[in-house]
């Protein structure tokens, strides 16, 4: 049964964002790869800085680390920080997650294995922009 009182996840969110975050998510690859240690999931994704007037599409990997409340992006570029961004990313088998969010300032990797020019930074959750 659906709460009366729940609040629309794209309630408060432009119909402009909710247009982006489907034609982001409609160009990406669905490809899944688990860590071998098996604490994190990566996906295929991408991030816009929606406070940014070109709105320039990022290609990331999305790490989800099991019980932590925000999100590691990789990306081979510095990604913008911003309190307005916009990450995509698909799940498999067809499932998709979108939302709005903070993006840290990123660093480069500090393992061995990480590539020179691979950043990372976190992203925190503000809203799920997802329709339902």
């Amino acid at each position: 049964m659906k709460d009366k009182d729940a609040m629309d996840p794209v309630e408060g969110v432009g119909e402009d964002v909710v247009r982006k975050a489907e034609d982001m998510c409609r160009s990406l690859s669905s490809s899944l790869n688990i860590d071998k240690r098996g604490e994190a999931a990566f996906y295929n994704g991408a991030f816009t800085d929606l406070d940014s007037l070109a709105h320039r599409q990022f290609p990331v990997t999305v790490a989800d680390i099991g019980g932590q409340p925000w999100l590691t992006v990789i990306s081979d570029t510095a990604l913008p920080a911003t309190g307005n961004g916009l990450l995509v990313f698909k799940v498999p088998p067809g499932d998709s997650r979108r939302y709005v969010g903070r993006m840290h300032a990123g660093r480069r990797g500090r393992r061995e294995v990480d590539a020179d020019q691979r950043r990372f930074a976190l992203f925190d959750i503000l809203r799920d922009v997802r329709r339902r």
